[in-house]
């Protein structure tokens, strides 16, 4: 049975959720320390510790509570995915991820959550964990809140434990009390699973087709939806726009809106609709200055260069080891002939991170008049060298 379910949790990228632990407030250091480890291994592709950070136990507690099937299934269900926990679970929720940076924390009734964001190939994303004691004293992960989804993923996980029994003959019995549009959804659970399956297989023409002759409820299902637009960003840009226009008339207002959205309004050229959307998620993770670097390539792709250098200087103004909107104002003001600028930020680069430039690092066409320069040849010699 385990070999079911983990393919499940790592297409869908599931989780838990659990009531907040009868245990004493512990010191925020304590809390922190335990996340702060745990994200310095993750950053080093280190996740043994992580898979043992999160209770297994209690997401498949949380998944199976409301099934109408035999104990004994259930209790399959379980150990199939306490089982099967390995560090490929943690190796597909930060595939692609680059840096994992903490961002934030708040503690709500005895719970502590603590959000980071997640950037690199696989696009932004922010998820919270919630952190608190079991039983035993230890410290554990009990639900994370990915922002992309908009949802604690421990909703997807109770679907999932659906889709997992779909496959047998109790799925009758788990669907008899649905009706209407849910029942439609569940019902296709096992054809999301196909299309999971096909996406991970880079069959993306097949799962389009899987996709489309689905019946209207699960088409416009958030889960359905945000599957298939992991197959969209490898089809084509109409299609992937229709199914960001289906998410929009589904989901404007759920907490996933901005982040989803953003793409779709960048294709189409709606830079100030763009910026609001970033807006909007700088208040929902409760400030993060790396949304300025955002807003600055927000406004490069607007060709607002004013604006971008606003942004990108606002970016480094609040954190002086922000190294990437360096390489931006820096390449900027190169573009725009304000060489004294461009010195300045090329000098930040070297005395902050330890590179060090020559004339072999930029394009002798292109970089011609820059290189020439007097603001360029009487700094390049004088830069520190580490």
């Amino acid at each position: 049975m385990k070999k079911l379910i983990l393919p499940v949790l790592l297409l869908l990228l599931v989780s838990f959720e659990l009531k907040s632990q009868d245990t004493e407030p512990d010191s925020l250091d304590e809390y922190h320390q335990f996340l702060f480890s745990l994200i310095d291994e993750v950053n080093v592709g280190m996740y043994d510790n992580f898979v043992e950070a999160v209770d297994f136990g209690a997401i498949a507690d949380f998944a199976i509570a409301d099934l109408n099937v035999p104990d004994f299934e259930k209790q399959e269900f379980r150990r199939g995915l306490v089982d099967g926990a390995s560090r490929e679970f943690a190796e597909n929720m930060f595939e692609g991820a680059g840096l994992v940076e903490y961002i934030n924390y708040f503690e709500e009734e005895g719970d502590y959550f603590m959000l980071v964001r997640i950037f690199g190939e696989g696009g932004l994303n922010y998820i919270n964990f919630q952190v608190n004691k079991n039983e035993a004293g230890e410290l554990k992960i009990i639900d994370f809140y990915p922002y992309m989804s908009g949802e604690y993923i421990s909703t997807t996980l109770n679907r999932t434990a659906k889709m997992f029994f779909s496959q047998s003959s109790f799925f009758e019995a788990i669907i008899e009390n649905l009706i209407g549009s849910e029942k439609e959804v569940v019902q296709n659970l096992p054809v999301l699973m196909k299309i999971g399956n096909l996406i991970a297989n880079q069959a993306f023409e097949d799962a389009r087709r899987e996709y489309d002759a689905l019946p209207e409820a699960a088409k416009n299902d958030k889960l359905f939806i945000l599957t298939m637009i992991q197959a969209a960003t490898m089809l084509d840009d109409q299609y992937y726009l229709a199914l960001l226009d289906r998410y929009e008339e589904n989901y404007a207002d759920d907490p996933s809106y901005p982040l989803v959205m953003l793409d779709s309004y960048l294709l189409r050229g709606r830079i100030e609709e763009s910026l609001v959307l970033v807006d909007q998620l700088d208040e929902a993770v409760g400030g993060d200055n790396f949304l300025n670097y955002l807003r600055g390539n927000v406004a490069m792709i607007g060709e607002d260069t004013t604006a971008a250098i606003k942004y990108y200087e606002l970016a480094v103004e609040n954190d002086l080891y922000f190294e990437e909107p360096y390489w931006e104002l820096a390449g900027l003001e190169v573009e725009l002939g304000n060489y004294e600028q461009a010195v300045k930020y090329l000098g930040r680069l070297n005395f902050v991170f330890g590179y060090f430039f020559s004339e072999e690092d930029f394009d002798p066409e292109v970089d011609k008049e820059f290189i020439e320069s007097k603001a360029f040849k009487d700094w390049v010699e004088t830069q520190e060298q580490y």
